[in-house]
């Protein structure tokens, strides 16, 4: 760990990253900012439009954070795949304190804007049970009767839905859905279909739906020749990699879909390289995410 923390100093790559196009302020996005002291050895910034101060690291994953040079250890730890706990004996840290770093960690990956899609499209869904792990005080429930078929139309299964084209943009997102419908299809890809892409989906009204909406052509998988292949291959790939968790709150699935698309997106592996092209990436996005908010994440109902 001490090799990692002498090579990479994650300070210098953030005042680096973050001062790259001039001082930007972390609160308002101005470029009015201006030196203004030191703090625990880390600069201070002070904005002359909204009047806040700042560090290198205010809203970022590392905000208040007490190890900052433990983290490239920790990304070590994230890249191979290690529990928390496991990644907590190497790192001398609580792991309660390492569930809070992946979540900031995941959320600035989510935060990173997707690319317009190119060409066709396919267009995947599953339905996953409704998982409360980790959660105090639940309320007494009714048992869960066996063999009911459409379980998500009564609002009882987490809808993720994938996107990917042929260049490999991949979009996912996860909704606590009350029946599968148009909307769920809007807030997972609305932003980024146009008319020049063709869709591919499988035999579900709400997709044929939206392309009308949309004026975009599309083919279902009930036409020979046409299947989804690409799309439930990234679906049971991600299931599969999501056993090494044993199981996680439906609150955070779409962290985890980020977390998934990003490595599957872009090969990382635990050198010194793959770990300083990480941080890279994270510092350039802004989260104001604190430990109690992670807690408060809910999943959006479509």
């Amino acid at each position: 760990m001490e090799h990692y923390n002498k090579v990479i100093n994650i300070l210098e790559i953030f005042r680096t990253n973050r001062s790259s196009k001039g001082l930007i302020c972390a609160h308002c996005q101005s470029q009015q900012v201006i030196r203004y002291g030191t703090y625990n050895k880390k600069q201070r910034y002070k904005c002359k439009t909204c009047k806040k101060t700042s560090t290198d690291f205010t809203n970022s994953p590392l905000n208040m954070c007490h190890f900052p040079n433990k983290w490239p250890e920790f990304i070590k730890c994230t890249i191979k795949g290690l529990s928390l706990r496991e990644s907590a004996r190497v790192l001398k840290v609580s792991y309660i304190t390492l569930f809070y770093w992946r979540h900031k960690l995941l959320i600035a990956l989510k935060n990173i804007k997707n690319k317009e899609f190119i060409g066709l499209v396919e267009v995947a869904d599953i339905f996953l049970s409704y998982s409360l792990k980790g959660q105090k005080g639940i309320d007494v429930r009714a048992p869960r009767k066996c063999g009911r078929k459409y379980k998500y139309l009564l609002g009882e299964k987490v809808c993720v839905l994938i996107a990917t084209d042929q260049s490999r943009n991949i979009t996912s997102r996860a909704t606590l859905n009350l029946g599968f419908n148009k909307r769920c299809v809007y807030d997972a890809i609305g932003d980024l279909i146009t008319e020049k892409n063709t869709l591919l989906f499988n035999q579900k009204p709400a997709y044929s739906s939206f392309c009308r909406d949309k004026k975009i052509t599309f083919y279902n998988s009930s036409i020979e020749g046409c299947s989804i292949n690409s799309g439930r291959s990234y679906l049971n790939n991600f299931l599969k990699w999501m056993l090494r968790f044993k199981g996680i709150a439906s609150k955070y699935t779409n962290n985890y879909l980020s977390w998934y698309k990003f490595l599957n997106k872009i090969s990382f592996n635990d050198t010194y390289i793959g770990i300083e092209k990480l941080i890279k990436i994270m510092s350039s996005e802004y989260i104001t995410e604190i430990n109690s908010s992670i807690c408060k994440q809910r999943l959006e109902t479509a």
